[in-house]
């Protein structure tokens, strides 16, 4: 078997592709997140919570800022691969972070987005009407969006395949499902 950390696993990306490794049968992996609240830590807990307790799975809470709790997780393990998917979600979240020696690498599909957009395909996926409570503009707000993933490409050969449209469909049927409960 080999040996993978994925930092983030908790969350709704990285839950799922913990939960994919694990089916293959092939992998030990160890899971670092935080548990902030800027989503419901609840919501991340139950995202992990059905592979507590196997021998192949491994939880450890955690900032991956935190060098001595990193520190210590390196010193009683090796891995083969580490999958780094830990960020703060929300650009208000971010700014007030450094990314303190990581390299940034921006993940996200190539064609821009409005926000109009979005709402209309969630309203679409859901059955209904959302309700829009508009705001000044905040810190962190921009008009406009768009994903350079040109670094992601090239480093980690990244090649987002999944059309807005499709993705939205499937993050709607995962959070009316269970994972979103």
């Amino acid at each position: 078997m080999r040996n993978v950390l994925v930092t983030g696993g908790a969350g709704f990306i990285g839950s799922h592709l913990v939960a994919r490794l694990l089916a293959e049968g092939q992998w030990r992996v160890t899971v670092v997140d935080d548990f902030n609240d800027f989503y419901d830590p609840a919501l991340k807990r139950r995202n992990v919570s059905a592979h507590l307790g196997r021998e192949d799975f491994a939880l450890h809470e955690a900032d991956i800022r935190d060098r001595a709790a990193l520190g210590e997780l390196f010193a009683g393990a090796e891995f083969d691969v580490i999958i780094h998917l830990a960020a703060r979600a929300g650009v208000r979240a971010a700014m007030d972070y450094e990314a303190s020696g990581y390299e940034v690498i921006n993940l996200g599909g190539s064609r821009t987005v409005s926000l109009s957009e979005l709402i209309a395909l969630l309203e679409g996926e859901l059955g209904r009407k959302a309700v829009i409570d508009r705001r000044p503009t905040q810190p962190g707000d921009v008009p406009r969006t768009y994903a350079d993933v040109s670094k992601a490409r090239r480093l980690l050969g990244y090649d987002p395949r999944t059309p807005i449209e499709e993705g939205v469909r499937r993050f709607v049927q995962w959070f009316s499902s269970d994972g979103g409960r």
